[in-house]
């Protein structure tokens, strides 16, 4: 019996001897009850902890992405620690003054590996969706500079790729009022090169490019019939294309179709504009371009002026444009047209 009792006051005095969870946890230090042994595995603790902290300031950003990826190879489980490792890491860099668009170019890439692997609340859906935007920006600012995120490998082309996995999530959608829809779809199919499938989806990206910048007019209509900025169109007058029928009708008659492949052209276009794939591969390709020339100024185009193939058109910058220009239209650029 008194053997019991003993016990159990031995088992009482370590309990009250030991740190608490919260004691632990905060680094608090009980020098009422602590023995020596317990002083010297704080300090011991301490140590470490100045040790570790010393290794976090020495870690460059590689190193943080190497970390990262580490996870990232063990499956998706471990997705959100690496997603906390480039979080810290991007803060320290940031900190430092030290260039960041290597490392936010991860980051980006591991929230929207999550949003692939996960499913995540609308809250945080949208939140993760933020953030990625947010470091592709950033990023995608520092383009010019000839950076790259390894050998061989060029930014800009990376961080296209991730805008286009992100859009999966936040389409961009452009509801037009029916009219404004067939009038668009009129120059569209009329400018489109006569042997490039993709051309019409082009050519809808800079007349909305347009629509965006207030250097030109502020609706589709406006645009298009603008005096002498889209030659297919002049023959037309506003009211005959404000229909379905009425489009048809002018991508038979002036491009010389039967009335089945006029409608068949009407409905192919139609559906491409819902196809935010289609539609991310087009704005991509234009740039954020406005201004667009057909196979007779082949010889006056620039090399650095995108052309799909011989057939298509190929667009080109205007006077005074620059690149923040553009890049702002492309953040624009609507990932799927519809109409009411």
């Amino acid at each position: 019996m008194k053997t019991t009792r003993y016990f159990h006051l031995g088992l009482l005095l370590s309990i009250q001897l030991a740190a608490s969870p919260l004691d632990l946890l905060f680094g608090l230090n009980r020098t009422d009850h602590s023995s020596e042994g317990v002083r010297i595995s704080s300090s011991a603790s301490s140590q470490a902890s100045q040790k570790q902290t010393k290794k976090k300031e020495d870690k460059d950003a590689n190193s943080y992405i190497s970390d990262a990826l580490k996870k990232n190879s063990f499956g998706s489980t471990r997705y959100r620690e690496g997603l906390e490792i480039l979080r810290n890491g991007y803060e320290v860099v940031k900190a430092r003054g030290q260039v960041t668009f290597k490392i936010q170019y991860f980051l980006a890439k591991q929230y929207i590996l999550i949003l692939e692997n996960e499913d995540l609340g609308q809250e945080e859906s949208q939140k993760f969706i933020q953030n990625s935007l947010f470091h592709l920006k950033e990023a995608s600012q520092q383009t010019g500079s000839g950076l790259s995120l390894s050998t061989g490998v060029d930014l800009r082309g990376s961080v296209s790729k991730l805008r286009r996995r992100l859009a999966q999530f936040q389409p961009q959608m452009l509801e037009l009022p029916s009219s404004e829809f067939n009038i668009l779809a009129a120059a569209a199919l009329l400018e489109a090169g006569s042997r490039c499938e993709e051309d019409a989806i082009d050519v809808t990206h800079a007349i909305i490019n347009r629509v965006n910048d207030p250097s030109f007019g502020s609706s589709v209509e406006s645009v298009v019939f603008a005096r002498g900025q889209f030659a297919a169109v002049d023959p037309i007058h506003p009211s005959q294309v404000r229909t379905r029928d009425g489009v048809i009708r002018a991508v038979q008659n002036l491009r010389g179709y039967s009335r089945t492949q006029a409608s068949e052209k009407y409905r192919q276009y139609a559906s491409a504009l819902r196809n935010p794939g289609t539609m991310i591969d087009s704005r991509d390709h234009v740039a954020g371009l406005v201004f667009f020339k057909g196979e007779s100024q082949y010889p006056y185009r620039y090399a650095s002026d995108p052309l799909r193939r011989a057939g298509c058109n190929y667009f080109h910058t205007g006077s005074h444009e620059s690149n923040q220009t553009r890049e702002l239209r492309v953040e624009k650029a609507p990932l799927k047209i519809v109409t009411r």
